[in-house]
């Protein structure tokens, strides 16, 4: 799983590719700054993602770590990709 994260971010953070990263929340844990179903945007951090670890702007508004394990990363167009951009 590490791997594939550090993978994941890496992609995500080359130098000129300024393509959002999304993923999507499948944590069955009743958090509050979560939401199950909820696609998020992943904040690159590969030092985070080297301790298994993401970042992202959570419900209450403040950018957090959170376990990988909690989320998939998700291919998605680029149309859904500019509407969730507005979302967010």
């Amino acid at each position: 799983m590490k791997k594939k994260l550090l993978d994941e971010l890496a992609e995500s953070t080359k130098q000129g590719d300024s393509q959002k990263q999304f993923v999507l929340c499948l944590s069955s844990k009743k958090l509050k700054r979560l939401m199950c179903l909820k696609f998020y945007e992943v904040i690159p951090d590969v030092a985070a993602a080297k301790r298994g670890k993401l970042r992202i702007v959570d419900e209450t508004g403040e950018l957090s770590l959170f376990p990988a394990d909690y989320f998939i990363f998700i291919e998605l167009p680029d149309e859904v990709i500019k509407a969730l951009t507005r979302l967010v």
